[in-house]
């Protein structure tokens, strides 16, 4: 359980005679939504008898009592210097104003009428939760040396307003080839109210000598609720930078003889920055050209700024183009 929260009231009079000395409830702080167990302590600090001693808790919004039990609690006679304690059973309701909410007590007495004491609850929501909505990359695939935007959407899923709300890119890491453009790697936002939105984009460009692969960048989030508890969230923003492979052909053979199979050699390359996977070439006979070999040739993976030789066995008719 949580601790619980005890203050003193001595200088507060129930029912003419009758004295709060103190008040405690757990847990604290009172949650929206949650009950909380209330204790008070309640003596006759006069020095006769007090008879028929009533006491009742008021419950005005936020505060209602639990529906098997009764508000009403019938003490009846007390002796001088005596004391007597209540417990009840008090629910918080979800829309309570986070901070001090009055909650009322009253009691009487056989020669006094009702006297109400007004006593502080503090009410704070467990967790503020600003939640990462979605997160999107435009384009989804960056290029070396390419600009891209990321963007960020927020909603304040807590009951009570956010504030000094700071969103950050960790982009410090030499391992991590972007850098922000037009802007910072940061930004703030002055508040959000419940239930509220927004979005936020970052521009980024990435080097022009980047490895192509995932890279997965640090996202910070700082923020206040608007009793100014503060809350930090780290997440990951994946970055694809990726090239796309520009593959070239070319024929090796000096000199062709006619009327006889001769091996053509071609010379495959790749000119992109991207390494080409599971590379096939394709030939097909044409007029002249009889396809002798495989008309399939499997050449696998050609890495960027590299090349494959593929031989092929053709039969030509006749001499010429």
């Amino acid at each position: 359980l949580a601790a619980a929260s005890v203050f003193a009231a001595n200088s507060t009079l129930l029912g003419g005679t009758l004295t709060l000395t103190s008040v405690n409830y757990y847990p604290f702080p009172a949650q929206p939504g949650n009950y909380i167990d209330f204790f008070t302590s309640v003596s006759n600090g006069a020095n006769f008898v007090a008879q028929d001693v009533s006491c009742k808790i008021d419950p005005s919004f936020p505060f209602s009592v639990y529906s098997k039990e009764d508000s009403l609690k019938k003490v009846g006679t007390l002796a001088p210097t005596q004391a007597f304690l209540l417990k009840y059973k008090v629910r918080v309701d979800e829309n309570a104003v986070p901070g001090d909410n009055e909650l009322k007590l009253s009691c009487k007495t056989e020669s006094s009428d009702w006297i109400t004491a007004k006593l502080s609850v503090f009410v704070q929501p467990k967790d503020a939760v600003l939640s990462i909505e979605n997160v999107s990359v435009i384009p989804s695939e960056i290029k070396p040396g390419e600009k891209a935007t990321v963007r960020i959407e927020l909603k304040n899923l807590a009951k009570v307003y956010l504030r000094d709300i700071s969103v950050s890119l960790s982009l410090n890491d030499s391992l991590l080839p972007f850098a922000p453009i037009e802007g910072s790697s940061e930004k703030r936002i002055s508040s959000l109210g419940s239930q509220e939105k927004t979005t936020i984009d970052f521009r980024l460009v990435s080097s022009p000598d980047s490895a192509l692969k995932v890279y997965k960048v640090p996202l910070l989030l700082n923020y206040y609720d608007s009793l100014g508890k503060q809350y930090s969230k780290k997440d990951l923003v994946g970055l694809q930078v990726t090239g796309t492979p520009e593959n070239y052909v070319s024929l090796e053979n000096d000199f062709i003889k006619p009327n006889a199979p001769v091996r053509l050699s071609f010379k495959v390359s790749n000119a992109g920055i991207s390494d080409a996977k599971f590379l096939s070439l394709n030939a097909k006979t044409s007029d002249g050209a009889k396809l002798i070999s495989s008309d399939v040739s499997y050449v696998g993976t050609i890495s960027s700024d590299n090349y494959e030789t593929v031989s092929m066995q053709y039969y030509f008719n006749s001499p010429g183009d």
